[in-house]
């Protein structure tokens, strides 16, 4: 026995609330119809860095100083090294990433 009701169909929203009343249909290019709660406009797509290895020389940097801490000043040293260099590589490439706008 199914308990769908063929009279009204309504969203309901993650939170269990019935949302049917302050929901209008919205028109998307290209993609299915999509809901958008009355007042609300969709959200533009988040704009996300490229990727980069800067991350992982950083961490490498990191682990290099604080394995120097244990073994020897050069390893130290070097480990500073490759963590401002890292910084300084990330920040750069941050700083002049073209905006796609």
């Amino acid at each position: 026995m199914s308990m769908e009701s063929n009279d009204q169909e309504t969203e309901s929203s993650p939170e269990g609330r019935n949302t049917s009343s302050n929901t209008q249909l919205s028109e998307s290019t290209g993609g299915p119809a999509e809901y958008v709660q009355s007042g609300w406009s969709k959200p533009l797509p988040e704009h996300l860095s490229e990727p980069t290895y800067w991350p992982a020389v950083m961490a490498l940097g990191v682990t290099a100083l604080l394995w120097g801490i244990v073994t020897s000043v050069i390893i130290s040293l070097v480990g500073l090294a490759l963590f401002v260099l890292a910084l300084i590589g990330w920040i750069g490439e941050l700083l002049h990433e073209s905006p796609e706008r």
